[in-house]
């Protein structure tokens, strides 16, 4: 197997660890809504896909700038990054709680590139 895209699925399948630990928001909706009330449940790394419209992508980097939560834009489109996660929906993107998994995230993320 190419060694890229060991990487790749090595990244995508520590997101799914995420979602299987409970440490996911899903959709940009919630999302914005996290960073906005606060407290234990408030992303730490959003993690973004490549195929969101410009006024999704807009709303969403917006308000991570503003409450300073650290976003990756990926390679995978919403449908990927949705079954990523268990869900049989697309999915613009999903925050992550969990400092420790950020850590296991954006190690996997920086061996992909």
């Amino acid at each position: 197997m190419n060694e890229e895209i060991k990487k790749s699925k090595k990244m995508l399948s520590t997101i799914g660890i995420c979602a299987k630990a409970g440490k996911l928001i899903y959709g940009i909706s919630l999302i914005c809504e996290a960073m906005k009330s606060g407290g234990k449940s408030t992303p730490i790394l959003v993690i973004i896909a490549n195929d969101i419209s410009e006024n999704s992508r807009k709303r969403i980097t917006d308000r991570c700038k503003f409450y300073s939560v650290e976003y990756i834009t990926l390679t995978i489109d919403a449908e990927e990054l949705g079954l990523t996660v268990g869900k049989k929906t697309a999915l613009g993107a999903v925050g992550i709680t969990d400092n420790n998994l950020c850590i296991a995230v954006k190690a996997g993320i920086n061996d992909n590139q």
